[in-house]
């Protein structure tokens, strides 16, 4: 589910490849986004569209290991 950019992965995925990275399920991602739960990963809107960077949701779950 990773972008391909120049033949290189991107950093930046979608709701599913950011819950296949890390193993949670999209619903919950979701569920957290909607809800501005402090323990959200962080996340961008691009022309209506959610992407997350998965250098900056691996930072965060670095930081808040204890939420999840």
């Amino acid at each position: 589910w990773y972008m391909k950019n120049e033949n290189k992965l991107s950093t930046w995925t979608d709701t599913r490849g950011v819950a296949d990275h890390f193993n949670i399920k999209p619903a919950t991602i979701r569920k957290h986004r909607s809800k501005q739960m402090k323990n959200t990963l962080p996340f961008h809107k691009v022309g209506g569209a959610i992407k997350y960077n998965i250098v900056e949701c691996e930072k965060f779950m670095e930081r808040n290991k204890n939420a999840y």
